[in-house]
């Protein structure tokens, strides 16, 4: 969590000793792929601000009903 935060808050501030930090808990690959999604979230969130879209639920009917999800987790009224 301390990763995203910073990523998103203050990502100047990730130096050599949180880079240690990190590796003490997560293999490079992990780090890059945590990074990576950490980079799409704020990003798509940074996205929706920007075309005022924050409070629209963007879970399409197809990717809930494909993982059984429906009806749980999104509180988009409709896909229930």
């Amino acid at each position: 969590m301390h990763f995203a935060e910073q990523m998103a808050l203050n990502h100047h501030a990730i130096d050599d000793d949180f880079m240690r930090t990190l590796r003490a808990q997560f293999t490079d690959a992990q780090i890059v792929e945590l990074g990576m999604m950490i980079g799409q979230y704020i990003g798509f969130g940074r996205l929706l601000m920007v075309l005022d879209l924050e409070d629209l639920c963007v879970h399409s009917r197809m990717s809930w009903d494909q993982w059984g999800l429906m009806g749980r987790g999104c509180s988009c009224s409709g896909l229930a």
